[in-house]
């Protein structure tokens, strides 16, 4: 993809659970581990999270013969309620995600 192939996807999610508890989710190495870029036969092998501006992330799943590399890097974290990331699988082409925790 080149910088001209640019598109944005919303997606939300209902979560009964304080907001301040949804952003722990997104940057505890123990909470995300169970949940976050995890399929339902894989094993999370490494979850490793430096929450900070300019820390980085790296969630590693292992699907039957492969091992899957999630990283990332810290953009913006406004607790509770942004969560701002450049990710990339496999250090392959590097994407912006913004998450933001509104609550209801």
């Amino acid at each position: 993809m080149n910088g001209d192939d640019r598109f944005e996807i919303a997606v939300s999610r209902r979560v009964a659970a304080s907001a301040d508890k949804v952003f722990d989710a997104w940057l505890d190495p123990v909470l995300a581990a169970k949940w976050l870029f995890k399929t339902p036969n894989g094993e999370m092998i490494k979850s490793e999270i430096d929450p900070v501006v300019g820390g980085e992330f790296c969630l590693t799943e292992r699907r039957e013969d492969e091992d899957v590399e999630h990283y990332g890097e810290f953009i913006e974290l406004e607790r509770p309620t942004r969560i701002v990331f450049d990710f990339s699988v496999n250090q392959s082409e590097t994407s912006r995600v913004a998450v933001d925790i509104l609550p209801v």
